[in-house]
């Protein structure tokens, strides 16, 4: 974990790519461990702040699929850029009725 905070900057990598400051408060898996993601490969983690991982875990209980392939010990993200701009997304874009 600090040495995925440590390759993210310490700051929060959603934050980041929208020129905001937050800390990274969490040590995230970008695919849950429950649905395969793998639990120890540095590619499936990253540091998130409370806020944009409640929004993430907001995204992940209404059926937002992460684009995945396989990595050593379980499914990585294909493209941690999209995931970033996913959860940047406005709700309505995201999630259309």
């Amino acid at each position: 974990m600090r040495d995925t905070l440590a390759n993210d900057g310490i700051g929060c990598c959603i934050c980041a790519a929208s020129n905001g400051t937050g800390n990274a408060d969490h040590c995230d898996h970008i695919i849950a461990i429950s649905d395969g993601g793998a639990p120890h490969d540095e590619r499936n983690l990253w540091g998130i702040c409370v806020f944009h991982h409640n929004v993430k875990s907001g995204y992940e209980s209404r059926g937002i699929t992460i684009p995945s392939r396989k990595g050593h010990d379980g499914l990585i993200p294909i493209d941690r850029d999209y995931v970033i701009k996913l959860i940047l997304k406005d709700k309505k874009d995201v999630f259309s009725d």
